[in-house]
């Protein structure tokens, strides 16, 4: 994904930033760390990295803030094309749900690989066990179904649940915050829809969501509003963005490094505020887009080892949504091969589980994700392009964000 470069000021709705997908890109791979259970070897080897791989949930609110950077950005690009509300929910919808069920199906596919991998080496076929967790889904009725492919089975009234995640532990934990986005995205439609000022819309929902603050992180609802705020901080630097506010200008280049490097410090001292955390986020990404085009460079630098990582870095950008998706259920199937190759307490094992998992991630990338981001475009939004001009089809936002997606 590139900037959009234009001579003159860039429209409303065109704010984008390469570096962005870096963002996400690393936000994914820090939730796959995350989740990934580390041999002893490699905590006691790099016990600081791995405390830091600890704090991997913090990718979630970075992804909102980032969604929410882009949704706004959608709002504005869809105004600016005199689209209505039905070509906004058709990108959207086109974006988030076919990849979303190409997940359920790789989901539930695993353990049955896992099983026919272990019958070709021992000759013996285990049925799943539907008492495990993460089997549930074999118990799943109609009803149970339809909440899931919907994503609203996070509203359901489950009872002892500890959090939100839970509800979805039966087959698939990470659904939880895609069910919130996509919450996000209604609102968002609200505005289109009813041609309502967005900013104030956004002002209004902060205003009533603060009602629910008290109820992060422990809510059980389902409801977006108590992470309405994590949204709202990527909506206002958006709006920050639009009003050409840049931070080269506004503070000159040592203190704008000093912010580059420091903030990122002061969000990690925040890492149990999560609301905080998620301005000093927003606030950092405002920072980095004015080091954009210099850090886009890099893709075009002469030194290889810096090229492959920009290159890398985008691509773990590009394929964000699908990492999130689906690496939680992936990792056992990469351990069960690496088992083949390294014995499992081994730096190199973890090291192979990771690369296998990534490898498969871009696999279902290119197969259950990126079609979808050629093809986003509604039909009536192809007729109403045909009188438009290249640049004015130009759509800065066709990559989720995702834990969510947009």
């Amino acid at each position: 994904m590139t900037l959009v470069k234009q001579p003159g000021a860039i429209p409303s709705g065109a704010h984008h930033f390469a570096t962005l997908d870096w963002v996400r890109g690393f936000a994914a791979l820090w939730v796959f760390a995350f989740h990934y259970s580390f041999s002893t070897r490699f905590v006691e080897t790099f016990p600081r990295l791995h405390e830091f791989f600890q704090l991997g949930h913090l990718g979630v609110p970075i992804f909102f803030v980032v969604s929410g950077f882009c949704i706004a950005s959608a709002v504005a690009g869809t105004r600016r094309r005199g689209s209505g509300v039905r070509d906004f929910a058709w990108r959207r919808f086109r974006r988030i749900y076919p990849t979303f069920w190409f997940s359920i199906g790789v989901v539930i596919s695993i353990p049955l690989v896992m099983e026919m991998l272990s019958f070709f080496k021992s000759g013996e076929f285990a049925s799943l066990d539907p008492e495990v967790t993460s089997n549930g889904w074999l118990s799943y009725g109609v009803v149970d179904w339809l909440g899931l492919v919907t994503l609203t089975k996070v509203f359901s009234p489950d009872e002892g649940i500890r959090a939100l995640h839970v509800k979805f532990n039966t087959i698939n934990a990470v659904y939880w915050t895609l069910a919130i986005e996509v919450q996000f995205y209604m609102v968002a439609a609200i505005a289109v829809f009813k041609r309502v000022s967005f900013p104030w819309l956004i002002v209004l929902v902060t205003c009533v969501s603060g009602i629910f603050l008290n109820q992060f992180p422990h809510d059980r609802s389902g409801l977006f509003l108590p992470y309405w705020p994590m949204f709202a901080a990527g909506t206002l630097l958006y709006f920050v963005v639009d009003r050409g506010w840049d931070a080269t200008r506004m503070m000159g280049r040592w203190p704008r490094l000093v912010l580059l490097c420091g903030l990122p410090l002061l969000m990690f001292a925040l890492n149990q505020h999560s609301f905080l955390f998620c301005g000093v986020c927003a606030v950092w990404l405002w920072v980095l887009k004015s080091f954009d085009a210099r850090l886009g460079s890099l893709q075009g630098a002469t030194s290889l080892p810096i090229r492959a990582m920009a290159f890398m870095m985008g691509l773990l950008g590009a394929m964000s949504y699908s990492v999130y998706l689906i690496h939680q259920r992936v990792q056992y199937l990469s351990a069960q091969i690496a088992w083949q190759v390294f014995a499992p307490e081994s730096i190199a094992f973890d090291l192979l589980v990771i690369l296998i998992t990534l490898l498969f991630c871009f696999g279902f990338y290119l197969v259950a994700e990126r079609p979808f981001v050629r093809s986003s475009r509604s039909p009536l939004a192809n007729k109403r392009a045909n009188g438009l001009s290249e640049r004015e089809q130009v759509d800065p936002l066709n990559t989720p964000v995702v834990p969510a997606a947009n």
